[in-house]
């Protein structure tokens, strides 16, 4: 690592590492139509609510694989690839929710319609540059692919695309049959924020810290099926919104070949890419993992 300051930064000894996650997670997306004179609104709320996953992932230096087993049932698939290095990096991952409830709220209590077969699918690609990668190491927190040897920070740059697919359908209402939407979205992120490094105890406990704002475009809307009575789908805008991402991870490196690992990770997002429709999401990720390094 000729690039890298190496009283700051080093390689662990293995090359390879096994990991072990426990993964608890609460997301909710929300849907806010807005509807006629006569009816003022309507809510998708579409939530998986709070679930328990274990997952197992393979690493090579920089390079990783895992897969997620959800215990609650409300994942089918969980699948991420991720490589992460020392100045730039990025993960691909894709997750599909099956039988969360979803629910239709207006103004009027008795048009509250339920959907226990809502299925959510999505696709995420996340990147990330760091500017002071020659003192500080990202990946150290994120993944100990690096060691972290003495504190450091630094500015950092993060870009997100996402894709969304929300189906909702039921066979126990007859009203619920004829407003079944299916709700397609392409959105992108981009933004800046600041990351740092704390070590104590002669270095085997890290804690890392990052906010990282960011701007949030919807880059396509499609809208199709049956939406309650008295509202209309509208017109698709392209649309600019706020967004934030933090993280905090803490590692604590028993010897060179173990660690244990808590990484938490929340992030809010609302846009208004229509000119009768609101989206709002917000969720959480608290993962604790024991690792072994070898080779």
């Amino acid at each position: 690592m000729t690039d890298c300051d190496s009283s700051y930064v080093g390689l662990p000894e293995y090359n390879w590492s096994f990991k072990i996650n426990g993964i608890s997670s609460f997301s909710n997306f929300t849907i806010r139509f807005n509807g006629t004179p006569d009816c003022d609104y309507a809510n998708i709320k579409i939530g998986s609510g709070f679930s328990f996953k274990s997952s197992f992932s393979l690493a090579y230096k920089s390079l990783e694989a895992g897969y997620t087993f959800d215990q609650t049932n409300r994942y089918n698939r969980d699948f991420k690839f991720s490589s992460y290095g020392k100045r730039f990096g990025g993960e691909l991952q894709y997750q599909s929710y099956k039988d969360a409830e979803a629910t239709i709220e207006t103004h009027n209590p008795d048009n509250r319609l339920s959907y226990p077969n809502e299925y959510f699918n999505r696709l995420t690609v996340n990147g990330y540059y760091v500017f002071n990668y020659k003192k500080f190491s990202y990946p150290a927190a994120l993944t100990q692919t690096y060691n972290q040897l003495k504190n450091a920070g630094s500015i950092l740059l993060g870009a997100s695309v996402f894709y969304d697919k929300i189906k909702l359908f039921t066979d126990e209402s007859e009203l619920a049959q004829t407003c079944n939407p299916t709700i397609s979205l392409w959105q992108a992120s981009i933004g800046g924020g600041y990351g740092y490094n704390f070590l104590f105890f002669k270095s085997r406990l890290l804690v890392h810290i990052s906010a990282m704002p960011m701007v949030l475009f919807t880059l396509s809307e499609k809208i199709s099926g049956e939406l309650p009575s008295n509202y209309v789908k509208g017109d698709y805008k392209f649309s600019i919104s706020p967004t934030i991402v933090t993280r905090g991870s803490i590692c604590y490196t028993i010897e060179e070949r173990l660690s244990l690992n808590l990484n938490v990770v929340y992030n809010r997002t609302s846009s208004n890419a229509n000119s009768n429709i609101n989206l709002y999401s917000n969720g959480w990720i608290l993962n604790s993992s024991i690792g072994w390094r070898f080779f």
